[in-house]
């Protein structure tokens, strides 16, 4: 399972952002769908000249070469479309060795990645991907959420206040003189819809619930 989860993790990536628009510089509005093949493609080995991070060490790297897109009023913007069944993302990258400031990442038809880093801009241009530039935007790994209650979505965000619980049956039960917290669920279906959209505005891509 911890393999399984790791895979999700590290090739499903979301683009996060609270308002996320995307603003095309030709005629068409959108971008139509690509055609997906079930033959994997894989594209050339690329090098670059930039210096990774070191794995792991959660540093910042930045890319000597700017964003395609200088826009202030939209999240994302489509600078070129394409149906070559690639697409690249170019902005503040979320890497596993550290975050990515002008990074890029070229994803195929199928989902996987190709390419991340400082390097992924001639790429793109040899196979012809669908570019989006995001100097408003933050490219993250699709999040798990492995334990939630969205039946508590009803709730309301609370004031911690400065009572410090040690376990939880400490405000589950009122335990060793705490006071014990009694906060109802009974969320609607429009309250769990709206926990599930939170959700999503925040990176995640999966949700194991709980009932009650």
């Amino acid at each position: 399972m911890k393999s399984k989860l790791r895979l999700v993790f590290c090739l499903s990536y979301l683009l996060l952002a609270f308002n996320l628009s995307c603003q095309d510089n030709s005629d068409k509005d959108h971008i139509e769908p690509t055609s997906t093949s079930l033959a994997p493609t894989t594209l050339p080995p690329s090098v670059s000249d930039e210096k990774p991070a070191a794995a792991g060490d959660g540093s910042s790297q930045s890319c000597s070469r700017p964003l395609e897109s200088k826009s202030t009023a939209v999240t994302c913007e489509v600078t070129h479309k394409s149906s070559g069944g690639f697409t690249y993302l170019e902005g503040t990258l979320l890497a596993p060795a550290g975050t990515i400031t002008n990074g890029a990442l070229i994803y195929d038809s199928l989902g996987v990645i190709q390419c991340t880093g400082c390097d992924c801009y001639d790429t793109a241009l040899k196979v012809d991907a669908t570019r989006i530039s995001c100097p408003q935007g933050i490219i993250s790994p699709g999040l798990i959420n492995s334990h939630d209650h969205l039946s508590w979505a009803n709730v309301r965000p609370q004031s911690p206040g400065t009572e410090r619980f040690e376990h939880r049956n400490d405000w589950r039960g009122g335990k060793r003189n705490h006071k014990k917290l009694s906060i109802p669920s009974g969320g609607s279906d429009p309250e769990v819809t709206f926990g599930e959209i939170r959700q999503l505005m925040v990176g995640t891509v999966s949700i194991a619930g709980s009932n009650g």
